[in-house]
């Protein structure tokens, strides 16, 4: 697949020297409502039923059991029925799921960054317009176009974003549960956007923070992007000339040479824009 990246002016030079793009954490993404499903509200017997059962009075016994001493499951049992299951009902009634949640979350940012790119024929003509607005500094930087087979990412997958209208609703007893496929509707929710997304026509890769090259000084992830997997760049309709310049003298190296240069134009008459080829 055929994914590009806007670039700002102030970043692309040292962008393509490098061959470093920036990485996101997944916690500070410019939209407040990323990774940010809702809950059910499940009822008071709902909660009752679920904590008073066998296999999650075991859970919770097996959970904390490091904390409890010499405490035997039986004496764990008479005491959650003495009143710790009533505190348990109690949090979880306060809405304390939402803790949890964020904690899972925290992890997560802690352990990963993101890697956002756009589907390179999908987002035109229109969306390109915006793109080159919103993230290449008002159309003076650069996009950035690359064959996502030429990265040597094969046991990474690369997620596609759902957008819609309602956000991901989570239930907060299969979270306490630990339940599987609430973990995968946890992840659902990294990848589901509002429709006024639906523009970006993005896909996503969640890579292990390891694997992620860092700067110090900024605090700002990057991951290698191989020059063999480039396949143009495109110059913005109000780039500099320096800037142009110093894009086609980087391109003469043997490393670019297979890269397709190209300046946007405006089309005469339509709201979209044409690719004038330079080399």
């Amino acid at each position: 697949m055929i994914v590009c990246r806007y670039f700002s002016d102030e970043y692309v030079v040292e962008t393509l020297q490098n061959l470093l793009f920036k990485v996101s954490n997944p916690n500070e993404l410019n939209d407040p409502f990323e990774n940010s499903p809702y809950f059910s509200k499940p009822e008071e017997k709902e909660w009752e039923c679920y904590l008073n059962q066998n296999s999650t009075i075991e859970d919770y016994f097996n959970r904390i059991h490091h904390k409890l001493g010499m405490m035997t499951k039986e004496e764990f049992r008479k005491k959650w029925e003495a009143g710790a299951m009533q505190k348990a009902l109690t949090a979880f009634m306060q809405g304390d799921d939402m803790k949890t949640l964020d904690s899972v979350k925290e992890e997560f940012s802690n352990e990963n960054r993101i890697l956002c790119v756009s589907n390179a024929t999908a987002i035109e003509p229109h969306g390109d317009i915006l793109m080159w607005a919103h993230y290449s500094n008002g159309h003076k930087g650069v996009k950035i176009s690359f064959d996502t087979e030429k990265i040597c990412w094969s046991d990474l997958k690369i997620d596609q974003v759902e957008y819609s209208e309602d956000r991901v609703m989570l239930d907060p007893i299969k979270i306490d549960k630990r339940d599987s496929k609430t973990e995968n509707e946890i992840s659902r929710a990294l990848i589901v956007k509002s429709l006024g997304w639906e523009y970006e026509q993005e896909y996503r890769w969640f890579i292990q923070i390891q694997r992620c090259k860092l700067d110090k000084e900024k605090n700002i992830h990057f991951v290698k992007i191989p020059a063999e997997a480039i396949i143009s760049v495109d110059i913005g309709v109000k780039s500099l000339p320096e800037i142009k310049e110093r894009i086609m003298d980087l391109m003469k190296g043997n490393d670019f040479a297979h890269i397709k240069i190209r300046h946007a134009k405006l089309h005469e008459t339509k709201f979209k824009l044409n690719y004038e080829t330079l080399s």
